[in-house]
C-alpha cells in the first residue's frame, strides 16, 4: 500500500524555500525515496557537450543547455537501465520495468557485491513547457518489497512539479561577454591565489611535498575547472598560468629542507617557460631541483614527440615531472613510456573504493611494479576512508593525498601535524572496527 501522506505538499514546501540547485536535488531525491520507499532516485539531465544523460542527483552542477536538444540512440542487447534510460528520453514516454528476479542474468550479477543492480526500475521524462530537460529514474532492489507497477500512477502527477522546480533552480551559464570580463578583473586585481595540499609520506609520517592549486576569489566563479574552460577559449591561458606559478613559487622559501612543489601545467605552458632566462619565466632564479611539474594526462597533445622534447629539456635541468590523473584520461601508457616520469599519480577513480574492488587492486599492483621497475615514485590521489589508505599502504604505495589527511590551505603543514593526524585516523579506524564487531 502505497502512504498517503502527500509527496505533493512536501515538494511544495520545498519549492517555497527557494532553494539553489544543490538543495533541490537533494530535497527531490529524499522526498521521493521516503515516501514511496524506492531503494534509488536519480534525477539525469541531458548533458548537450558530452550528448548524454548526466546524473545530478546528489552531484553538485552539471554541464547543460537544453535548447536544441540532440542525442544519439543508443542501441544495447538485453534490458539494462541504460538503454531504458534513453529510449524513454527519446521517445518522451515513461518505461516500467517490472520483476528481473528470475532473469539468469540478473542473478549472476549478485556474484559482485560491490555492485548493484535493480529488480524493478522506472524512468519518466521530465519535460517543462516545450523544453526537454531529462528523466527522473527510480529503482528497488532485491528484498525490497516495493512494487513500481503500484508506484508509477503516483508520480506521474508529480512531474510537471518536479520538472518546474529543476527549471526554477538550474544555475545560469555566464554569457561570454561577462566571462571575459571576470577574466579580465581576476588578474588587474590579484584575485588568484595558490593553496597548497600535502603529499605524505605514511611510512615515515613526514611530508614529502605539497602541491599548490589555483584558487579564485570570485563570487561568479564556481571552481577551477570552469575558470580554466573560460581562459582556453579566450586564449588567456598564459596570463592566468603566469599569475598562478609566480605566487606559487614565492613560497618556495618556506617548505622545509628536501620537500618539493608540485605544479600543474598545461602543455602550452612547456612552450612558453622554453627559456628559463626570459623575464616572463615565472621559474627565474628558483631552484628547479625544489619543483615538480605535473603533467594531466587528461589533456590532449597534439605533438607528442615536440613536447617529449620539451619535457626532457626540463628534466635535465633538475625539473621533476609527474604524471597525474593516471586512469582517467587519453594517453596513459604512452605518457608512461616516453615520459619516464619521477612521479606517477593515481586519479581518485582508480583509488575509490579500492579496499573493496579487486579488479581496481589488480590494476594498482601492476601500475606499482611498473612504476618500480622504471624508478619512479607513485602517488594515491584522493583518498578518503582509512579503509583505502590501510590498503594503498599495504600495496607499499607511501605516498598519500586526500582529504583523509589533509584538505587544501594557505599555509604549510608541518610533519608534527601529519604525525598527529595519522594517530587520529589510526584511533578513529580501530574504534569504528571495533564498534561494527560489538
Amino acid at each position: 500500500m502505497i502512504p498517503d501522506m502527500s509527496a505533493k505538499d512536501r515538494l511544495e514546501e520545498l519549492e517555497a524555500t527557494k532553494p539553489d540547485f544543490r538543495k533541490a536535488q537533494d530535497g527531490l531525491v529524499r522526498i521521493l525515496s521516503d515516501t514511496y520507499h524506492l531503494s534509488r532516485v536519480n534525477i539525469l539531465l541531458y548533458n548537450r557537450k558530452q550528448s548524454m544523460l548526466e546524473a545530478v542527483s546528489s552531484v553538485g552542477h552539471p554541464q547543460y543547455d537544453y535548447k536544441d536538444i540532440r542525442i544519439p540512440i543508443i542501441r544495447m542487447d538485453g534490458m539494462s537501465s541504460r538503454a531504458v534510460q534513453c529510449r524513454a528520453f527519446l521517445e518522451n514516454r515513461e518505461i516500467v520495468v517490472t520483476d528481473r528476479s528470475e532473469d539468469p542474468e540478473y542473478s549472476s550479477r549478485h556474484k559482485f557485491p560491490h555492485k548493484t543492480y535493480s529488480r524493478e526500475f522506472a524512468v519518466f521524462p521530465l519535460l517543462h513547457g516545450k523544453r526537454k530537460l531529462g528523466i527522473l529514474a527510480v529503482a528497488v532492489d532485491h528484498n525490497n518489497p516495493t512494487s513500481l507497477s503500484d508506484i508509477a500512477p503516483h508520480l506521474q502527477p508529480l512531474l510537471r512539479q518536479i520538472a518546474r522546480l529543476i527549471a526554477s533552480t538550474l544555475p545560469k551559464a555566464p554569457t561570454d561577454r561577462k566571462m571575459m570580463s571576470i577574466l579580465k578583473e581576476t588578474l588587474q586585481k590579484g584575485l588568484l591565489y595558490p593553496v597548497f595540499q600535502p603529499i605524505i609520506d605514511v611510512r615515515r609520517g613526514t611530508v614529502h611535498a605539497v602541491e599548490s592549486l589555483l584558487r579564485i576569489r570570485h563570487p561568479e566563479i564556481t571552481g577551477p575547472k570552469m575558470y580554466f574552460d573560460y581562459a582556453e577559449k579566450f586564449n588567456a591561458l598564459r596570463d592566468i598560468s603566469y599569475a598562478a606559478h609566480t605566487n606559487a613559487v614565492r613560497h618556495l622559501p618556506d617548505l622545509a629542507p628536501g620537500q618539493k612543489m608540485f605544479l600543474n601545467l598545461h602543455p602550452k605552458d612547456f612552450t612558453e617557460y622554453a627559456h628559463l632566462d626570459a623575464a616572463s619565466n615565472p621559474f627565474r632564479g628558483h631552484d628547479l631541483s625544489r619543483i615538480v611539474f605535473e603533467i594531466t594526462e587528461r589533456i590532449y597533445i597534439d605533438d607528442p614527440s615536440g613536447f617529449t622534447s620539451l619535457v626532457r629539456y626540463f628534466k635535465s635541468l633538475g625539473v621533476g615531472i609527474a604524471v597525474d590523473d593516471l586512469g582517467s584520461g587519453y594517453s596513459s601508457l604512452e605518457m608512461l613510456a616516453s615520459l619516464e616520469p619521477d612521479y606517477i599519480k593515481f586519479d581518485m577513480s582508480l583509488i575509490r573504493g579500492i579496499d573493496k574492488n579487486e579488479r581496481k587492486q589488480k590494476l594498482l599492483r601492476a601500475l606499482l611494479y611498473y612504476g618500480e621497475q622504471i624508478g619512479c615514485r607513485c602517488v594515491a590521489e584522493g583518498v578518503e576512508t582509512p579503509e583505502e589508505l590501510a590498503f594503498m599502504a599495504a600495496l607499499k604505495c607511501d605516498l598519500i593525498q586526500g582529504f583523509l589527511l589533509f584538505k587544501p590551505a594557505e599555509s604549510f603543514r608541518s610533519d608534527n601535524d601529519v604525525s598527529e593526524r595519522l594517530r587520529e585516523v589510526h584511533v578513529g579506524w580501530v574504534r569504528d572496527m571495533l564498534a561494527r564487531t560489538a
